[in-house]
């Protein structure tokens, strides 16, 4: 515990006051452990006073016992709310990232049919274009839009506007 070195401590020389000569001094170590007995003690005395009200508490709010409980609970209270925050504020973040994609998408796709008369037909494979003689966007066909007959014509629920034949139809229904 103790080296030794604390134990050498500085003493005046009787005969000359002014010479300081250094000496060993063997009861340091039993001194200090007295010391700090003596100081837990008066601690531990103390902290029983604080608690039963009988002592006023440290003008220190850190060593204050009584506004320890409700320091704890801000902080806490603070820490909760913090990450309560910062998860919204994520969330928030990622839903603007999610409707900014998919806004991008719906350009870029509404730029690639704007120039051809294409849709998307569910019998052509996802996400294949199919091209369409005369047929533009958002206008209504006569004909089937894969094998362009006349007769016979049903619309396709997701694509408003384009037909197909009971035949071919009857075939992706199959597949």
């Amino acid at each position: 515990m103790n080296d030794g070195a604390d134990a050498y401590g500085f003493s005046r020389d009787k005969e000359n006051p002014q010479l300081r000569s250094k000496k060993y001094d063997v009861h340091a170590d039993t001194r200090r452990r007295a010391y700090e007995a003596e100081q837990k003690e008066h601690h531990k005395q103390r902290m029983e006073k604080l608690k039963e009200g009988k002592a006023k508490g440290p003008t220190m709010r850190s060593n204050n016992v009584s506004t320890f409980e409700d320091r704890r609970k801000a902080v806490l209270e603070k820490k909760e709310r913090m990450r309560q925050e910062k998860i919204a504020k994520a969330k928030k973040s990622s839903d603007m990232v999610a409707k900014r994609l998919a806004r991008k998408e719906a350009m870029e796709r509404e730029k690639k049919l704007a120039g051809k008369e294409a849709y998307d037909v569910s019998g052509a494979g996802e996400g294949e274009v199919v091209e369409i003689g005369s047929v533009k966007r958002g206008e209504t066909s006569s004909e089937c839009a894969t094998c362009r007959a006349k007769k016979n014509l049903e619309e396709d629920a997701d694509n408003r506007g384009v037909f197909y034949c009971r035949s071919c139809w009857e075939e992706w229904e199959g597949k």
